[in-house]
């Protein structure tokens, strides 16, 4: 059984969302998040590992600002691994997308 498209009105124009911002991904998974060590230096940044169901914690309404899984990650490994400050996230996979 074929799946059923959204139909758009005619006068739409459809093109790629890479054309209109930058498509990035997390080079970390969950559980490498949780098992990274934090470094004793001065050379970190605090870094979370968010899941979908992290959206339902207080304050993060419109945007992240606690998740259940935080530290301070060094500043080389959270700039070249993990997405930036800021960035819009879509939830790809996971049972809790259907729920939030």
């Amino acid at each position: 059984m074929a799946l059923a498209l959204s139909r758009f009105p005619a006068s739409w124009k459809t093109t790629s969302v890479g054309l209109y911002c930058d498509i990035v991904t997390s080079s970390v998974t969950y559980a490498d998040f949780l098992c990274a060590a934090e470094p004793s230096d001065g050379d970190a940044v605090a870094c979370m590992a968010v899941k979908v169901s992290d959206m339902n914690l207080p304050g993060n309404e419109a945007a992240f600002t606690t998740a259940n899984a935080m530290k301070r990650l060094p500043v080389t490994v959270a700039s070249r691994k993990l997405v930036p400050s800021n960035t819009v996230i879509f939830p790809k996979r996971g049972a809790a997308i259907a729920t939030n």
